[in-house]
């Protein structure tokens, strides 16, 4: 009697949310703001589709808590963005930047290991990991 009650439960509720680790921007809006912030700015240029972009997620999601305080990170869909895509010469998803003082200091596109992504970060944002 209990069980068919919790399963219903269970269907109704909806699921955990992922951590807020990325910050999801658009050109209308907070783009440019988050790019003039005192620390280095690390950018997802994603799409709604993109299986290696959720990859991606995934590994700065499982890098947040070492981030922490030392970078900040939003995404951008490329689809509902296309004169911010267009403006950084973006071709593919996920394609990675890293701005500090507003400037652009690294670039990474696709995906890769969650090593790489970590010795990308620490290397573009000059900080250690």
């Amino acid at each position: 009697m209990l069980r068919p009650l919790l399963f219903s439960l269970l269907m109704i509720l909806p699921a955990a949310a992922p951590a807020e680790v990325i910050r999801p921007v658009s050109e209308k809006s907070s783009f440019q703001i988050a790019l003039e912030g005192e620390r280095p700015v690390l950018v997802l240029f994603q799409g709604k589709n993109c299986a290696a972009c959720r990859a991606v997620e995934q590994w700065i999601d499982q890098l947040s808590g070492e981030l922490d305080g030392k970078v900040d990170i939003v995404s951008l869909d490329i689809d509902e963005n296309p004169y911010t895509k267009e403006a950084f010469g973006v071709e593919g998803t996920p394609t990675l930047l890293m701005f500090k003082d507003g400037e652009q200091v690294g670039g990474m596109v696709g995906a890769t290991a969650r090593e790489d992504l970590r010795a990308f970060i620490a290397k573009s944002a000059h900080i250690p990991l």
